[in-house]
């Protein structure tokens, strides 16, 4: 754990050379203040973010928001909907380009939470964040789908800090999804 600690403040702390620098590594996200995320209340967390507490998403169709199994919580697909609507719909190269990312794979993190919530009643029992799923909505010439991805890797790591927060990752392109989402995301997490 101490050699994980210093890793993340080494990249943390490493200067921006040029504007070739590769924005695309996890840890060189933003300029993070973490706080004591030991102690810290994960739900003022959220607010200071700018974010409400996770609802519970509601299935669309015959599944439940998550499963448990072991200490492992698992999602099912978390669209970006707030208040029952999309916040934004369509594809990536078409209708959208990678600014219009932010808010929606923002909002499906926040709804991927609350469908941890489903499982565990507390955002503040997980231990690790293990793996991040994204399926990004996109023309075949679209290939910025990892870019797409950091926008989840980086609240997570602000929400979680960096002892929970990092995690494996995968972003593929698909040719559509549910109600015409321009993405859709799927978490694993470790919890007590």
């Amino acid at each position: 754990m101490v050699i994980f600690s210093f890793l993340i403040k080494s990249l943390l702390s490493t200067p921006r050379k040029d504007e070739n620098y590769n924005s695309e590594r996890i840890f060189y996200c933003k300029n993070y203040n973490f706080l004591n995320f030991g102690t810290m209340n994960l739900e003022s967390q959220l607010l200071k973010l700018g974010f409400d507490h996770p609802p519970v998403p509601k299935s669309l169709a015959s599944y439940i928001p998550s499963r448990v199994s072991g200490n492992l919580v698992f999602t099912s697909g978390q669209l970006p909907m707030k208040s029952g609507e999309l916040v934004t719909k369509g594809k990536f190269g078409s209708d959208l380009i990678l600014e219009h990312a932010k808010l929606p794979a923002e909002i499906a993190c926040i709804n991927a939470l609350g469908a941890i919530l489903f499982s565990i009643n507390d955002l503040s029992r997980i231990t690790k964040i293990i793996r991040l799923g994204v399926f990004v909505a996109s023309t075949p010439d679209f290939s910025d789908h990892h870019l797409v991805a950091n926008f989840v890797s980086e609240l997570l790591i602000e929400i979680f800090g960096p002892e929970i927060g990092p995690h494996s990752r995968f972003a593929i392109g698909v040719s559509s999804l549910p109600l015409n989402a321009p993405l859709e995301l799927e978490l694993t997490a470790e919890f007590l």
